[in-house]
């Protein structure tokens, strides 16, 4: 984990609070813009639609960011971390159904084959 030291008697300016908030978070919040933008890709949703839609990609992108830059061999800096993150939260909503309907597939075939 990043810790930043600031010391006694030295105020933080909103850039430096911004920088710490985004090292420390930025895993997070770039998987949220990234889920909140992909509502713009999405035909018009209810507001449950839209918050699961939002949770969908945002929970997407924090379980598998790690998985994919290691998969993948990219570098682990929190950079390129935030970006397969944003990427992530931003397809996120596309690639669950499409990966539904593959396994619906899967499935049709598998019970074509079986009965």
């Amino acid at each position: 984990m990043i810790r930043t030291h600031v010391p006694r008697g030295h105020n933080m300016g909103f850039s430096e609070a911004l920088t710490a908030v985004l090292l420390k978070y930025g895993l997070f919040v770039a998987s949220l813009v990234g889920s909140v933008l992909s509502l713009s890709l999405l035909r018009p949703l209810t507001r449950q639609q839209a918050a699961w839609a939002i949770a969908t990609g945002f929970f997407t992108a924090i379980f598998t960011t790690d998985l994919v830059v290691a998969y993948f061999g990219l570098p682990a800096s929190g950079d390129a971390r935030n970006g397969v993150a944003y990427l992530i939260g931003l397809f996120a909503m596309n690639l669950i159904p499409l990966g539904k309907k593959i396994m619906q597939a899967f499935a049709r075939n598998y019970m074509k084959g079986a009965g």
